[in-house]
């Protein structure tokens, strides 16, 4: 047996997309869809990204940061729902109004603004998906306040769609004027 793991990666890749298993295609892509991201705004926006260099055991708010500070929660989702809400463990944080719904909602201030990829049905070709920015400040949840909505309300999504190198500039300019 002399495959290495790009090997196997792949042909576990090819048999999600045979088997159209969108729920674990999300969850296999989730790290790549990171890098992805980053190159998408590197080559897009006037914005400079980076992954996020520490290492936090409990995950930080988010994936991607700018050379000015930016944070970016990268988020991959293949369905018709747009959910923030994740499963997180069990600690001081993460009881109480963060929990309401089973699941931890992040709080406000764990990132600056979420970046969702949206495949629309063609996991095998990343430069056909859809890349939808949304402000954290947009999330944010009024009946749980200091708390961001479980799901992305369709209104919000629509007014955010085709303007994602639009709000990470406008975004990174508001870093450069505080």
């Amino acid at each position: 047996m002399n495959k290495n793991w790009f090997t196997h990666i792949e042909s576990a890749y090819q048999t999600l997309l045979e088997e159209n298993n969108t729920r674990e295609l999300g969850k296999f892509l989730a790290n790549a869809n990171e890098h992805m991201q980053r190159d998408w705004i590197n080559t897009h926006t006037s914005l400079t990204v980076n992954l996020r260099d520490d290492n936090d055991p409990n995950g930080t708010g988010y994936d991607l940061i700018s050379s000015k500070g930016l944070r970016i929660q990268s988020k991959f989702r293949g369905g018709k729902s747009l959910f923030i809400e994740q499963t997180r463990r069990i600690s001081k944080k993460n009881l109480g109004a963060a929990a309401t719904t089973g699941h931890v909602v992040p709080s406000l201030g764990e990132c600056d603004v979420y970046i969702f990829t949206l495949p629309h049905g063609d996991y095998a070709d990343p430069s056909k998906a859809e890349i939808l920015v949304i402000p954290e400040s947009e999330l944010e949840d009024p009946r749980n306040s200091g708390f961001l909505r479980a799901r992305v309300l369709k209104p919000v999504r629509t007014e955010f769609r085709g303007r994602a190198k639009e709000i990470l500039e406008k975004l990174e300019g508001e870093i450069d004027a505080q």
